[in-house]
């Protein structure tokens, strides 16, 4: 349990660490799917509001481990059942 709980911790001060240094949405986007991917092995996206307040991709080039083009109704349908 201690061994798991240090994975955690140093994965969480890695991903808050470079967090700290991004200075552009495209690095911000980089990292978060770079570090989901890293510590649960699956692809993801970050998801972000349009001025419409609907959920969107990123507009950034998407990367390999990205799900950049999925389906996003189940996430629209959640972020407004949420609300």
């Amino acid at each position: 349990m201690a061994e798991h709980r240090e994975r955690w911790t140093s994965a969480l001060y890695r991903l808050s660490k470079e967090l700290a240094q991004a200075r552009l949405e495209g690095e911000i986007i980089e990292i978060g799917v770079r570090h989901i991917h890293a510590e649960f092995g699956s692809r993801n996206t970050l998801l972000f509001p349009d001025r419409n307040g609907k959920l969107c991709h990123p507009e950034e080039p998407p990367l390999v481990i990205s799900l950049q083009g999925a389906d996003l109704g189940l996430a629209r349908w959640v972020s407004v059942v949420v609300k």
